[in-house]
């Protein structure tokens, strides 16, 4: 009988990220429609895409993801998942 289950693999491009507001990213000189600031990368699709800590992801797959507040980024990470 086996006590744990095998964890089932997770999309992941392999970066985290800080969610900007606007007024947050208007104050470090960012888009006014703020986003999602890169505070640290991996190995793995997004360094090899070349996104690099500092950067701020606003769209992905041409579509806007929306800053829900200035903690957690669930959204951006659930578009991940979702495109993968």
């Amino acid at each position: 009988e086996q006590s744990t289950l095998r964890e089932l693999p997770k999309a992941w491009i392999g970066l985290e990220t800080q969610p900007l507001t606007g007024t947050t990213s208007r104050k470090i000189g960012g888009p006014e429609s703020g986003g999602y600031r890169v505070t640290r990368l991996y190995p793995g699709p997004a360094k090899d895409a070349g996104i690099r800590v500092g950067d701020i992801i606003q769209k992905l797959g041409g579509e806007v993801v929306p800053v829900t507040g200035d903690v957690g980024d669930e959204s951006l990470q659930q578009r991940i998942r979702d495109a993968l």
